[in-house]
């Protein structure tokens, strides 16, 4: 099974970040993951906050309200235009797969209970996933179709880097709705997540559980000193352990680290990628050709 590289594309809100056509244009890089949708309803009256840094304008999407309340200094869903051009022609010109991530660093996002789990993964189907008729015609967005083209990600990653204040039951109903929306058009649509390297990541641990993900990121570049000191093979194994059906590989990280080793589950079923930064001046990204990251 070949090492698939990616980079997370316009991670954070920073002013000189590359536009999607450089990743796109790299043979390299086989999935394009834009992070992030920073912000849920209750957050961001009523649709989702997106930010992908330099990407988008300050002009914003007005949101419908959430739970009968508008609140307009919300509206957090940014117009990126030069994000939609990128995207429809990459796909015209590349196979890459791009996925969209939830989460992230900031701490203002959350879900409260299973039915807000679930009515945000429907719109977030609506909103991101393949274009739908009735959807378009009542007027709702679609902020990455182009010029009336429509434009489908290929599945949604989940980074929650912040505990839940429901028990995770709103995680649960997403990511379970989520899969259950693939199931309704041809194609293949791709769920994953990015949980820190320590197992299990407290955080994210009961989504993982709830569905079957396709892949997991880990993020061993957060917790170098912890990689260091338990060694990337035992996290690894203990990333194994967790997840029973996945596969585990990388490559080989710095010299001090050792080589990495692969681990097959029974059924191999999901992929667990070990991501470790690959940008410029960063030692740490030495010789990992299988994860790399823009940050």
């Amino acid at each position: 099974m070949p090492t698939p590289e990616f980079r997370n594309h316009g991670n954070g809100q920073g002013p000189n970040r590359k536009p999607l056509s450089v990743y796109c244009a790299d043979d390299s890089i086989d999935i394009i993951i834009l992070s992030f949708v920073h912000l849920f309803p209750r957050q961001a009256n009523g649709y989702p906050g997106i930010d992908f840094g330099n990407q988008c304008y300050a002009e914003r999407l007005p949101g419908p309200g959430y739970q009968g309340k508008a609140t307009p200094s919300n509206n957090r869903l940014l117009k990126c235009p030069n994000l939609q051009r990128d995207l429809y022609t990459c796909r015209q010109t590349s196979t890459k797969k791009i996925l969209l991530s939830l989460g992230g660093r900031t701490g203002s996002y959350q879900l409260t209970g299973a039915s807000d789990g679930s009515s945000f993964a429907t719109q977030l189907w609506c909103m991101f996933g393949p274009r739908q008729n009735a959807w378009v015609q009542r007027s709702f967005p679609r902020p990455f179709d182009y010029n009336d083209i429509g434009f489908s990600v290929d599945g949604f990653d989940l980074d929650v880097e912040h505990p839940s204040t429901d028990a995770s039951a709103g995680y649960k109903a997403l990511v379970t709705k989520l899969r259950s929306l693939y199931a309704t058009v041809p194609g293949t649509f791709y769920l994953t997540a990015s949980p820190q390297c320590i197992v299990p990541d407290a955080n994210m641990k009961d989504m993982l559980t709830a569905t079957t993900f396709d892949m997991i990121f880990i993020q061993f570049y957060n917790y170098l000193a912890r990689v260091a000191d338990q060694g990337c093979s035992l996290l690894a194994f203990s990333w194994a352990v967790f997840l029973p059906e996945c596969c585990v590989f990388g490559a080989a990280p710095v010299e001090e680290w050792g080589p990495w080793k692969r681990l097959w589950g029974p059924r191999a079923a999901r992929r667990c990628v070990v991501v470790i930064m690959a940008g410029a001046g960063r030692p740490e990204s030495t010789a990992v050709p299988g994860a790399k990251r823009d940050w």
